[in-house]
């Protein structure tokens, strides 16, 4: 209701009244009738004394005239009665005028906050907000972006920690200062209770509960002015505390789009990813000199773009600091789904590009059933309340809950209760992805995200979820109690130095000044203090302001300060506590030395970068300057120019340093082209270096990503293997000896057909038929109205095998009820030491003669999966649509003297049916031993170009599937400039570290995998993708 949130106000002043008339106030009763409320405060001490109060809103109830505001009865028994003038509004309400009537034998509350004639006038508003300051952007600043964010720090109402007086914000930002500073007293609290809304204003808001706001879009190259308002619940005008005025300029000249840029991955591939990818592509440049770029990245999950309207996901201000790494994204992706996406470009003015060629697209991981494990919290806290004096922003820890399927992640939900004796209130929560360090601690901070109350308990706990929203939690939650209130302030305290030191020029070093005070002594148990130092002028004019110093000791070299010489200065320190709370100490003087005359300082030596192939955003070296004016701040000019077209790139940016890193500042060079360089030297009094002659450099050319698509082996279907037998499923290279191979269905070969036999009379339907749901040609197998087991068997020559596979491709169709329906739908691979059954239900998939294990909620009848188990002696692994199961490896605990592989219905009822795309079986043969090393040289590859970045520039060799520690797989390349391998080609060689390709430049390159076998072990490269790019330019 409006007219509430006009009168919340007077209703809080209102009831702190009748709270000192009675021992307890039970409730208001708030009720909106015909343009009016009713508002009554009932007592438990005097039912019939209850305030009733009327405050119109607008329009006068046709039934209220004079004494009839009152309640009904005997005025000698209406305790207090609100008599409102019918033709003004409350909030209009004239001061000096008494607001509430009351029987002369009765006490008088008087609504007069002015008048303290009450002993306990108004005691909810003690005290008033404390004096704060804006602290970004800086004063000033003229290279602010468009959309700046402004923050200040808060304001303190010490009513806050025992009363729940709060403070809230009102900020206006205008291009005219003057506006700002003839704002009255009754203006502000107009603006304040939303009365006013200044027109004049590029941004208002009021009612604002923290300390940071983002602006809309601002004009370019202009001059802006903002100023904040802090104001608690109390209605008095003085507890409005006004903020200084600060000011700043947005950026101007960024005229052009950013440059176009290249999508790197994920893709299709790359294979399935995981449920919070990460993404890469290349940077952006901008445009115009001193404009940055950040990125938004967008998902499309329907696979194209535009994406149907509302499903686009979104990841916004995206810095460029993030692309070497890689942008990892928040919230979980759905299993098994296949999404689009791209990258748009932004600069400081808002203007777009959207990243080069077509949007790439990849398919997430199909496994996401396990939840992830239970976890410990670590502190602070205990679950019987264990820390008593924990500061008021603490760092929060636990254990890190571990996810077994495989690239799926955890995100954890902290949540804070504020504790009342038996009640309790949530008071914060957020989701985290929470990175662990390396003993498996997450830790998460309060800091800029809540502050808490003093002495105050409270209980924490965190949940946690994966990408499925597959839940766990912590063992138990914590306790813990906040210090007690910061009631004292910091005592008082002295500066050490510098101290009225050398007024006539024999003064301090204006680069190397240390300050130094005594410590402020904090006498509320738990609470810490930091110190702020200020450096002014005699006039009052601050040129050093440092906050959030621990220590009491600082040098001013430390920081960007710069002090004139044979100047007086004035310092002083103050100190401050976690509540705001402040202590102050004395006034210091100090001279700096005198100037330097007239010597000027030595010309410097420039070291670097020169020639040719320099990077883009190079280092910039030179030697020192040296000046014999000893004390003296030696400063650098840096110019950076375009040799070919004289366009000045670095316009005198200066340093202090003996060097300039463009990358640092932002300033990404044009590919192959040159620039000269120089730098401008001159001291703390402007006297110049000689000049220095420029050097010259020409960057990089620029390095083409060859498409992945070119470069992927996904099969193995060419090239020359040497003593190694070849697997073409799952498109992986394995070592082996004596492969074997059988069946699949697409052939249109039936099991009965190539070696199988029936273990029972042949019943029910086997067909090769295309599958309803799936559409793939597959072995239809049925034993549906039989009331009969039906299996299919052959020996696989399994017996004494070091290793074996076996894999299919099914889909379970109809699977009837009954007591053994367990059974239905069985795959038992037999080899004379382990004997295991796979059972496969409508959701379930389970072993029942081996070490156990069991994937629920698993839906076998909807679409086709892949199943495979890897057998190493007497362990084996289970793989579901190529993930772990977890558990993996298993040991068979029961044997079986025959060597078969059994498919079909086992149970006598009742039946099923299903259908099988393929199923194939690998033996690695039994005591005859690996051809050891085995090698495999692939086909020829075009990278297009000779020029390249081979040859140890960066173009590297990832391989996939290895299964590393065990089976060793050394990579090697050759290569050469014509399509076929002649003399003319080089020599292999091996891949430096990180896989790094180290032959010479070439056009064409093959690579060599040499697998070794030891302790029988089979060596195994699912795929390999050459990473290099080619030159332009």
């Amino acid at each position: 209701m409006e007219i509430l949130s006009s009168i919340s106000r007077t209703l809080s002043y209102y009831n702190s009244k009748v709270r000192s008339q009675a021992e307890e106030a039970v409730a208001w009763v708030a009720e909106e009738t015909d343009g009016y409320i009713d508002l009554s405060f009932l007592l438990d001490a005097d039912p019939s004394s209850a305030l009733a109060c009327t405050l119109l809103a607008g329009a006068t109830p046709p039934d209220q005239k004079g004494e009839d505001a009152g309640i009904d009865g005997d005025t000698e028994t209406d305790a207090e009665t609100v008599d409102a003038d019918p033709d003004q509004e409350v909030s209009d309400a004239d001061p000096d005028d008494e607001g509430i009537d009351a029987d002369p034998d009765d006490e008088v509350v008087d609504a007069d906050p002015d008048q303290e004639t009450d002993s306990e006038v108004n005691e909810y508003c003690t005290s008033v907000p404390s004096e704060f300051s804006l602290s970004r952007p800086a004063n000033g600043r003229t290279d602010v972006i468009l959309t700046p964010g402004l923050e200040w720090n808060p304001s303190v109402d010490e009513d806050g920690a025992t009363l729940g007086d709060t403070v809230t914000y009102t900020l206006i930002v205008a291009t005219s200062r003057a506006q700002l500073e003839s704002l009255t007293e009754e203006q502000k609290i107009a603006m304040r209770d939303g009365e006013l809304d200044p027109d004049w204003a590029t941004y208002f808001e009021t009612n604002i509960s923290d300390t940071t706001r983002t602006l809309p879009p601002l004009a370019t190259d202009t001059q802006y002015y903002w100023v904040v308002l802090a104001h608690d619940l109390c209605d008095e005008g003085d507890h409005i505390v006004t903020s200084s005025i600060n000011n700043f300029r947005t950026l101007g000249g960024c005229e052009t789009a950013p440059t176009e840029f290249d999508l790197i991955g994920p893709s299709d591939l790359d294979g399935p990813q995981d449920l919070r990818p990460t993404f890469f592509w290349a940077p952006s440049d901008p445009a115009d000199e001193g404009d940055t770029v950040h990125y938004r990245l967008e998902i499309s999950p329907d696979g194209h773009f535009p994406p149907l309207e509302g499903t686009l996901i979104t990841y916004n201000d995206i810095p460029a600091s993030a692309l070497a790494s890689g942008y990892t994204i928040t919230a979980a992706l759905e299993t098994a789904h296949a999404y689009s996406w791209r990258v748009v470009a932004i600069d400081n003015c808002l203007r777009e590009t959207v990243s080069s060629g077509e949007p790439l697209s990849f398919t997430t991981i199909a496994d996401c059933s396990t939840s992830p494990s239970d976890f410990l919290l670590e502190g602070p806290g205990a679950a019987d309340l264990g820390a008593t004096r924990v500061g008021l922003t603490p760092t929060l820890r636990w254990h890190e809950s571990l996810d077994p399927d495989f690239g799926d992640t955890v995100t954890y939900t902290v949540h804070l209760y504020r504790v009342d004796g038996e009640t309790e209130a949530e008071v914060y929560t957020e989701a985290t992805t929470g990175d662990a360090t390396s003993d498996g601690i997450v830790s998460y901070s309060l800091a800029g995200r809540y502050t808490l109350l003093n002495d105050t308990v409270y209980r924490w706990e965190v949940s946690a979820e994966d990408g499925c929203h597959n839940p766990a939690e912590a063992v138990s939650s914590f306790y813990f109690q906040t210090i007690r209130s910061c009631s004292t302030q910091p005592d008082d305290f002295t500066l050490i130095g510098p101290s009225d030191h050398g007024a006539s020029g024999e003064g301090f070093a204006i680069d190397d000044l240390a300050l130094s005070w005594n410590p402020s002594i904090e006498h509320d148990p738990g609470d810490e203090v930091t110190y702020r130092v200020y450096i002014t002028t005699t006039s009052g004019a601050v040129v050093f302001d440092q906050e959030g110093i621990t220590g009491t000791l600082i040098n001013i070299s430390d920081y960007a300060a710069r002090l004139n010489f044979n100047t007086e200065y004035v310092w002083h320190v103050e100190s401050r506590d976690s509540c705001g709370l402040t202590g102050h100490s004395n006034e210091l003087h100090f001279f700096t030395m005198q100037s330097c005359d007239v010597t000027s300082p030595t010309a410097p030596a420039l070291t670097g970068p020169v020639g040719a192939d320099v990077v883009r955003s190079p280092n910039l070296t030179w030697t020192a300057s040296v000046d014999p004016d000893s004390g003296e701040t030696i400063t650098y000019r840096v110019y950076v120019v375009n040799d070919e077209t004289d366009a000045v790139i670095v316009d005198g940016r200066s340093t202090t340093d003996t060097h300039l890193d463009l990358s640092t500042i932002g300033v990404t060079l044009d590919y192959n082209t040159s620039y000269r360089w120089y730098v401008e030297t001159t001291d703390a009094c402007g006297n110049p270096a000689p000049a220095v002659t420029p050097m010259t450099f020409t960057t990089e050319r620029a390095c083409v990503t060859i498409p992945v698509a070119d470069m992927t082996e996904t099969e193995f279907t060419r090239g020359t293997a040497l003593n190694l037998d070849r697997l073409s499923y799952p498109g992986s290279l394995i070592m082996a000896r004596n492969w074997t191979y059988n069946y699949e269905a697409t052939s249109g070969r039936l099991l009965t057909e190539d070696g199988w036999s029936d273990d029972f009379s042949p019943v029910g339907t086997r067909e090769i038929i295309e599958d309803p749901v799936s559409h793939q040609q597959a072995f239809h197998f049925s034993t549906i109205g039989t009331d009969t087991r039906a299996i299919l068997s052959r020996n696989p020559v399994f017996s004494n095998a070091i290793g074996w596979v076996v894999a299919w491709r099914s889909r379970l169709g109809f699977l009837e009820a009954g007591s053994l329906r367990y059974r239905g739908y069985i795959l038992d691979p037999l080899d004379g030491s382990r004997l295991m059954r796979f059972n496969i239900e409508e959701n379930r998939v389970w072993s029942e003669w081996c070490a156990p294990f069991s994937v629920n909620d698993f839906n076998t009848t909807a679409a086709m999966h892949n199943f495979r188990i890897e057998a190493r002696g007497l362990a084996y692994n289970v793989y579901i649509d190529d993930g772990l199961v977890a558990g993996s490896p298993f040991t068979s605990d029961t044997s079986d003297s025959r060597n078969l592989i059994r498919y079909g219905d086992e149970a006598m009822a009742p039946d099923s049916d299903s259908f099988l795309v393929y199923l194939r079986y690998y033996n690695a043969g039994d005591s005859v031993p690996f051809a050891t090393p085995s090698i495999y040289d692939s086909r020829v590859f075009d990278l297009s170009s000779a020029e390249n970045n081979l040859a140890g520039a960066g173009a590297t060799i990832d391989l996939s599937g290895v299964i590393d520690g065990t089976t060793p797989v050394t990579v090697s390349t050759r290569t050469g400039n014509s399509s076929a391998v002649d003399g003319t080609w080089s020599a292999w060689s091996d891949v430096g570290p990180g896989n790094r390709i180290d032959s010479p430049q070439g056009r064409y390159i093959q690579v060599r995998l040499t697998l070794t076998a030891p302790a029988g072990n089979s060596p195994k490269v699912d795929d390999f993708v050459i990473r290099a790019c080619t030159y332009s330019g």
